[in-house]
C-alpha cells in the first residue's frame, strides 16, 4: 500500500512539474501580448524572440531538473521509508518474540522443580527466577535484599560464602549440597554455582531431597547387608568351630580331654567374653571349676562351690544377669562384665556341671541373642560330650567290674595280667599274685542265706580295696574266691600283705539284717612271677596250688607257691 502510494506521488509530481511549464510558458506570452504589446499570444507562441526561447529553456531545464530531483528525493523517501517499515515490522516481530519467550520462560521457571538464583559477592540475594514457592526459605520479595547468613546457619553460611568467594576467583563452576529447613520439612538441595559477571553468582538449586532420601536408604540397606554378611561368616566360623568340637568330643575317651577340648573352643568362641566351665562332683555336693578362660590370673578368685549357691543348679534353667539385674550366682567375677550369664550342664535329664559367660567389655552392657543361643548350644553340646563318656566309663566299669563286690572282674583280670607281666618283664620286677577264698562259704549260705552270703561277698570286696595299694589290682575270680596282682612285690612283701589281711580280716564284722555274721576265715595261696611262673596264668596255677593245700591242711592259712609246680596244666578244682 505504502510502495503503491509513494509511485502515484511520484508521477503526480511530475505532471504538476510539466503542468507549471506549460502554465509559466503560456502566462509569459499572455503577458507580453496584452501587457506590453508585442503581438498577439498566438504570434508569441509560434514566433518567440530568441532571448525568450533561451530564458523559456533555461526556466524550463530549472523545472526540469527541480521535479527531476524531487523525483530522486520522493524515491530516497520511499527507499528510506521502506526500510523502516521492514526495520518496524523486524522489531515487532521481534518484540513479539521476546514476549513470547518471557511468557515461555516464566512459565517454565514456574514450572520447573530448580531454583534459579543470582547472588553477589557479599551473599546477596539479587535476583529469584519464578519458581516453587515451596523451595523457597521465603517469598521472593521478601528473600531479596537477605544475605546468606540470614538463611543459613553460621558454619553453613561462611561455607557457601567460600564457595562463592571460590567460583568467582577460579571462574569454575563449583557443585555443593546443603540442607535447608523449609518451614517444618527439611530439604536437601543439589546447587551449581557459577559466575555471572565480576560481582555475581547464578545458583541453580535441585531439590534432592528423594535422592538423598534414596541414598541414605541404599546406604542402610548396604549396611545391613554387610553386618548380615558378617554374622553369617560369624555363624558359618562358629558352626565350624562347633563341628570341630564334637568331632573332639567324639574321640576323646577321658573327661580330662573333653575339659581341655572345651578350654580351647570356648576361647574361639568367645573370644570377647570370659567364662568358666564349672564340675559337679559324683557326689552331687560340690561344684569346681575345670575350664577357665579370658579371665587374668588376677581376676580368677574362682573357688568351688555348694550347689545351692547356685539359683541355675536349683532350678535346672539358664540364667541372664544384664546390668540393673545383677546376678546371685557366687561363681561370677566381681566388677569383670556387665552382662553374666549362668547355664547348667544336663544331659539324659542328669546335671554335671555349669556354664558361666560373662561380658569381658562393661560398656557392652547386654549379651545378644546369637551370642545366648551359641553359649546354650556349647553347654548342650559339653554336657552330652561329658553324660555320654560318664555312660561309656559306666558300661566299661560293668563290662570290667564285678557288680556284687566292686572288684574287677575275671575278664579284666585276664587282660590285665599279661600286660602287668610284660611290663614287670621289660623292667625285671617281680608280680606277686594272692589267691584267696572264704573257708566254708557254703556253710554261711545254709545257716544264714543267700543274701548272707551276697553281704559276706559286698563286704569283703570292699575290705580288700581298703587294704591294698592304689597300683594293686584285685580281682573277683569267680564265686567265692578272689585275686590279687601286686605289681612290683617281692615274694616275701606278697606273703607279708596276705598276712596282714588275715589279721585285718578279725577285725571285720559283718552284719545282715541286723544278725553278725560270725567265724569268717579266709584262705590264701601266694605265687610269684618268674619264679612260681613265666606266664601270668602259670603263676595262678601256681598259687591256686598253694591255696588248695591251704585248704586241704586246715583252713585259715598262708601256703606258697612250689616250683615244681609252676608248669601244671589246668587249675585245680576246688572241693
Amino acid at each position: 500500500m505504502q510502495e503503491k502510494i509513494f509511485k502515484t506521488t511520484g508521477r503526480r509530481i511530475v505532471f504538476v512539474g510539466v503542468g507549471f511549464i506549460l502554465l509559466f510558458w503560456c502566462v509569459d506570452i499572455l503577458i507580453d501580448a496584452y501587457l506590453f504589446r508585442e503581438g498577439t499570444f498566438l504570434s508569441q507562441l509560434l514566433d518567440p524572440e530568441p532571448y525568450e526561447i533561451y530564458v523559456r529553456t533555461i526556466i524550463v531545464v530549472i523545472i526540469l531538473a527541480n521535479t527531476i530531483y524531487a523525483r530522486y528525493i520522493a524515491n530516497q523517501l520511499y527507499s528510506v521509508n521502506s526500510q523502516l517499515n521492514t526495520e518496524l515490522a523486524e522489531r515487532k516481530q521481534a518484540e513479539q518474540q521476546l514476549a513470547d519467550s518471557e511468557i515461555e520462560l516464566r512459565a517454565l521457571f514456574a514450572s520447573m522443580h530448580d531454583v534459579v538464583l543470582v547472588i553477589d559477592r557479599d551473599g546477596v540475594y539479587r535476583k529469584i527466577a519464578p519458581t516453587d514457592p515451596g523451595l523457597l526459605y521465603k517469598p521472593p520479595k521478601e528473600l531479596l535484599g537477605k544475605t546468606l547468613r540470614d538463611v543459613f546457619p553460621p558454619e553453613e553460611a561462611e561455607t557457601l560464602l567460600s564457595s562463592v568467594q571460590k567460583v568467582l576467583e577460579t571462574q569454575q563452576t563449583l557443585k555443593v549440597e546443603y540442607k535447608l529447613t523449609i518451614g517444618e520439612h527439611p530439604l536437601w538441595f543439589e546447587t551449581f554455582i557459577s559466575s555471572m559477571t565480576e560481582n555475581s553468582t547464578l545458583w541453580v538449586a535441585r531439590d534432592v531431597t528423594d535422592r538423598k532420601s534414596t541414598e541414605d536408604a541404599l546406604l542402610d540397606a548396604s549396611e545391613i547387608l554387610v553386618r548380615n554378611l558378617t554374622e553369617l561368616e560369624q555363624r558359618n566360623l562358629e558352626i565350624s568351630l562347633l563341628n570341630k568340637m564334637v568331632a573332639s568330643f567324639q574321640a576323646s575317651l577321658t573327661t580330662e580331654e573333653v575339659y581341655a577340648i572345651a578350654e580351647q573352643a570356648c576361647a574361639q568362641l568367645f573370644p570377647e567374653e570370659a567364662g568358666t566351665l564349672f564340675r559337679l562332683n559324683p557326689s552331687q555336693d560340690i561344684c569346681e571349676p575345670v575350664v577357665v578362660w579370658g579371665i587374668s590370673p588376677a581376676q580368677n578368685t574362682l573357688t568351688a562351690f555348694l550347689p545351692n549357691d547356685c539359683p541355675v543348679l536349683q532350678n535346672g534353667q539358664a540364667h541372664l544377669a544384664e546390668v540393673g539385674y545383677p546376678s546371685h550366682c557366687s561363681h561370677s567375677v566381681d566388677g569383670l562384665a556387665a552382662a553374666h550369664m549362668c547355664i547348667p550342664l544336663i544331659a539324659h535329664g542328669k546335671t554335671v556341671g555349669v556354664l558361666s559367660l560373662q561380658n569381658e567389655d562393661k560398656s557392652d552392657l547386654h549379651m545378644t541373642l546369637a551370642k545366648q543361643q551359641l553359649a546354650l548350644t556349647v553347654a548342650d553340646t559339653t554336657a552330652l560330650a561329658l553324660a555320654n563318656l560318664n555312660l561309656s566309663e559306666t558300661l566299661r566299669q560293668q563290662a570290667i567290674r564285678d557288680p556284687l563286690t566292686g572288684l574287677f572282674n575275671r575278664r579284666y583280670l585276664e587282660e590285665t595280667l599279661e600286660r602287668e607281666v610284660q611290663r614287670a618283664q621289660r623292667n625285671h620286677q617281680p608280680v606277686g599274685i594272692i589267691m584267696i577264698d572264704i573257708d566254708f562259704f557254703k556253710a554261711i549260705n545254709d545257716n544264714y542265706g543267700h543274701e548272707a552270703g551276697d553281704a559276706a561277698l559286698s563286704e569283703l570286696g570292699s575290705f580288700l580295696l581298703a587294704h591294698i595299694r592304689r597300683e594293686d589290682i584285685a580281682c573277683r575270680f569267680g564265686g567265692e574266691e578272689f585275686i590279687l596282682i601286686l605289681p612290683g612285690a617281692t615274694l616275701l612283701t606278697t606273703r607279708t600283705r596276705a598276712e596282714l589281711l588275715q589279721d585285718g580280716l578279725k577285725q571285720l564284722r559283718i552284719q545282715h539284717n541286723g544278725q553278725l555274721l560270725e567265724g569268717l576265715t579266709l584262705s590264701f595261696g601266694v605265687a610269684l612271677y618268674p619264679d612260681h611262673g613265666s606266664t601270668g596264668m602259670a603263676v595262678i596255677r601256681s598259687a591256686d596250688m598253694a591255696l588248695y593245700r591251704a585248704k586241704q591242711t586246715g583252713r585259715n592259712r598262708i601256703e606258697m607257691g612250689r616250683e615244681e609246680q609252676a608248669e601244671t596244666d589246668g587249675l585245680i578244682i576246688k572241693l
